[in-house]
């Protein structure tokens, strides 16, 4: 699809644009509802290609038409008048605001990419853990594995849930308790006991 797709760009922007003038905006640059397009509903899902083309657009009627396109060409039923893609996106948009502390936070990020998780444990209140949740997936797409799990805790004890990563953070940075600080065997025992042994292993 993404080769058509950048094959389709190129032809939209040989036929919009002036052979001799090129506007180069910057994001900043673009007007208000443009600008919310680029970077609050479609920044996780446009390509890189599609993003530079888009900035090089002179004219508000050029991007309309570019947005339209856009959509079209992930119409998974192309020509038709309703996009279940275009749908979906803006429904995963609408649940990220209202209930995953926005789309640019690492829950909104991981909805709107992923869609919903098959399974969401959510782990508040627990002694000795920091609060986490864990999203499980089953996937149809081949670049990806077939089942996986993406990992959310409070990690600056704010409120906020960011993504978790057993390499980058390890079961230590999930304890609370002083005897774990720096001490990832010891921070597993006590996620072992406080939540249980298939926990613990996801950590």
């Amino acid at each position: 699809m993404y080769s058509y797709s950048k094959y389709l760009i190129l032809l939209f922007l040989l036929f919009s644009l002036s052979s001799s003038v090129v506007a180069r905006n910057s994001i900043k640059d673009l007007p208000p509802r443009y600008r919310a397009w680029l970077t609050d509903e479609v920044n996780y899902i446009i390509t890189n290609e599609e993003k530079t083309a888009f900035l090089l657009l002179p004219t508000d009627e050029d991007r309309d038409k570019f947005i339209a396109h856009f959509w079209e060409i992930r119409n998974p039923i192309p020509g038709a008048p309703e996009n279940s893609y275009k749908d979906e996106i803006y429904r995963r948009i609408e649940y990220s605001k209202q209930y995953l502390d926005g789309v640019h936070s690492d829950m909104g990020r991981t909805y709107i990419t992923l869609g919903e998780p098959k399974q969401r444990a959510k782990y508040y209140g627990q002694e000795d853990v920091r609060p986490m949740e864990i999203w499980f997936y089953e996937n149809t797409n081949p670049a990806l594995p077939p089942y996986f799990y993406v990992l959310f805790f409070d990690r600056d004890s704010n409120g906020t849930m960011r993504y978790y990563s057993p390499y980058m953070d390890g079961p230590a940075k999930l304890a609370t308790s002083v005897l774990t600080v720096n001490d990832n065997k010891y921070a597993f025992q006590a996620i072992d006991h406080s939540l249980g042994r298939e926990v613990a292993r996801t950590t």
